[in-house]
């Protein structure tokens, strides 16, 4: 989505509750939503099609490629 062949994607958003980045266009395709009653009906099928282009272009649930390490704060 980021047009970059190295580096962390653009659209990375750092999420302090859940100390991880998260993908910003699974957020904004309503990934994250819990609650589809607060969704108009006619949205729905939309967002439900957004969330599997997205997930099809950035490869999700097919494992991560980065090589690092974490370490934990005390």
């Amino acid at each position: 989505m980021s047009r970059r062949r190295s580096g962390p994607c653009t659209a990375l958003v750092w999420s302090d509750a859940a100390a991880r980045y998260h993908c910003g266009l699974m957020l904004s395709a309503g990934a994250g939503q819990a609650d589809l009653a607060s969704v108009p009906w006619w949205q729905r099928p939309v967002r439900a099609l957004a969330l599997l282009w997205v997930r099809r272009v950035i490869s999700a649930g097919s494992g991560c490629d980065a090589s690092l390490e974490v370490e934990r704060r005390a």
